[in-house]
């Protein structure tokens, strides 16, 4: 699932700033964000032949094959149906019967071939299945099933996920990109090409990430520069120069690729999504016509290649030789046509086709993503999931409860619409402003569009380090008293409300400050409670 948060906004004239809160972490990535006070983001994972699933309160249901445990379910017979994971077990020396950790509680999911991982709410990685590479991260390899999840020794702090075959890759909140499992194509990133890492080992060069993904036996990273660093595997063209060539075991820089901020990788191949023209690209292997370059059959890789009749990309995802975006179709050749409403739509093996191709499943809120897999998996609005695979149509996955609480939305900010001004009587400042809110995917623009949001004045004034009642991040907060309500109303498929905030001139004694307007929305049914705004209006002084 990919959803982000908008640019900044321009302001009217004279106004400073406008600021999206980062409250309710509304700045969303593939396989990383918290929602709804430290859940997760629903999302569904598929490896080789096995599929989890991840719901908004953390927990964890598996189904498929089961050879090497990878349901995480203390067995290893195959499930035809979602299984609730175990119990998770926290690795120790001490001899001692550790105290067990609910599976409740996980926050992002990946799987590999034949192994799952998932980063717990407490940031620490915790994984089952296969350990034939040492893919579950615990300083040895062997050939043993894994059908209990249990925690690699000593990690903390994670908050990225990726799988590709045999190895996974994970981002830490302080900046390191650390990867463990097999190492045969330099895939682990720890500078050799051969071998395997037991535990998780760190990435050299490789530093705050927007997005991660792993193909087979590959690994791509985006940084927050929006640069794009992959290394592994380069038979045919992973790395993105658009040559076959020898493996690296150190990231090296993708040409030619600009403003990505998530990235998806098949078994060989890659799709980036970005801004531009052209927001959708891809490279690698291109026989099964997984580029989307309109051919199939190609057995040249292709560097960087622009992804042409789709616009307003919003959700990426695929399988080994598919991808898959919901998008909207250009429909004239000079761009200035586009249907109206954004569409499921696929490529690459799923379709047979090498042109995008719209799959009959509507509300698509989330895909699943899998560089081993051969099905694809969708959450649609309602929290409903389905899966198919070549030549199939989408089916219902029965069992699955993935949305189970209110969701926050993908972005909400408040901007001004009028300039602040004096009421006729001089005795008020006076600024209207309108609040406009996206509900998340997983819901139903009209119930989310409902109930009551209010705005609220406040002074502010930096503070340094000091830390009192009304202090957060150096900056002190002091509420006018005066509070507009409104209620959000549908508008499309987003939800307004308008505020005319009236502020007595008596209100504003006091040394230099900052005004500041804040919304606040109480939630509903669908919706949670959310909180954005800040925008600076202009300098008080004391009146003489």
């Amino acid at each position: 699932m990919t959803h982000f948060a908008p640019a900044l906004h321009a302001v009217a004239p004279r106004l400073l700033l406008a600021v999206l809160t980062a409250f309710t972490a509304l700045f969303v990535f593939e396989s990383s964000a918290f929602a709804n006070g430290g859940a997760a983001t629903p999302k569904i994972a598929t490896g080789g032949a096995h599929t989890c699933a991840l719901a908004d309160n953390g927990s964890v249901k598996c189904w498929g094959e089961n050879a090497a445990g990878q349901l995480g379910n203390g067995g290893t017979a195959p499930s035809g149906t979602p299984a609730k994971a175990l119990r998770l077990t926290a690795a120790n020396n001490s001899g001692e019967t550790p105290k067990p950790a609910t599976l409740e509680r996980a926050s992002t999911i990946a799987a590999s071939a034949t192994a799952t991982c998932v980063i717990s709410v407490d940031s620490s990685i915790w994984c089952w299945g296969s350990n034939a590479f040492g893919e579950l991260g615990l300083g040895t390899a062997d050939a043993t099933p894994h059908s209990t999840p249990t925690q690699i020794p000593g990690s903390k702090d994670f908050y990225l996920l990726a799988a590709g075959a045999n190895h996974f890759c994970a981002a830490a909140w302080n900046g390191d990109l650390s990867c463990w499992g097999s190492n045969a194509q330099g895939q682990v990133g720890n500078g050799t090409v051969g071998g395997v890492s037991t535990a998780p080992v760190v990435v050299s060069g490789v530093k705050k990430l927007k997005s991660l993904t792993a193909g087979a036996s590959f690994t791509c990273a985006n940084l927050e520069s929006t640069k794009v660093k992959c290394w592994g595997a380069n038979d045919k063209g992973q790395l993105g120069s658009g040559a076959v060539g020898a493996s690296s075991g150190t990231p090296v820089d993708v040409p030619e690729l600009k403003d990505s901020y998530n990235l998806v990788a098949g078994a060989n191949h890659v799709c980036s999504l970005g801004w531009g023209e052209f927001a959708l690209r891809c490279w690698g292997d291109n026989l099964l016509g997984q580029l989307a370059q309109g051919t199939v059959g190609e057995t040249v890789p292709r560097g960087v290649s622009n992804v042409a009749g789709l616009t307003d990309v919003k959700t990426l995802g695929g399988n080994a030789n598919s991808g898959c975006a919901t998008a909207r179709t250009v429909t004239a050749a000079n761009n200035s046509k586009v249907s109206k409403d954004s569409a499921l739509q696929c490529w690459g093996e799923l379709t047979a086709s090498g042109s995008p191709r719209i799959v009959p499943l509507s509300d698509v809120a989330s895909l699943s993503s899998g560089s081993s897999a051969a099905s694809q998996c969708a959450i649609v609005r309602g929290g409903d999931s389905f899966c198919w695979g070549a030549g199939g149509s989408p089916t219902q996955v029965a069992g699955l409860e993935l949305v189970t609480k209110p969701q926050y939305p993908n972005w909400a900010y408040l901007e001004p619409t009028s300039r602040l001004r004096l009421n006729k009587t001089g005795t008020a400042w006076r600024i209207r402003s309108v609040l406009k809110v996206e509900p998340s995917s997983f819901v139903f623009p009209e119930p989310a569009c409902k109930g009551v949001v209010a705005a609220d004045a406040f002074y502010y004034k930096r503070v340094g380090k000091k830390s009192s009642v009304g202090v957060a991040n150096g900056i002190e907060y002091r509420k006018i008293g005066v509070r507009t309500k409104s209620r959000l109303r549908r508008s499309g498929d987003y939800c307004k409300a308008d505020f005319v905030q009236t502020m007595p001139l008596s209100k504003f004694a006091g040394k230099k400050r900052k005004l500041m307007i804040r919304a606040v929305g109480f939630g509903n049914a669908v919706q949670s409670k959310f909180e954005t705004g800040d925008y600076a209006l202009k300098d008080f002084k004391k009146k003489k």
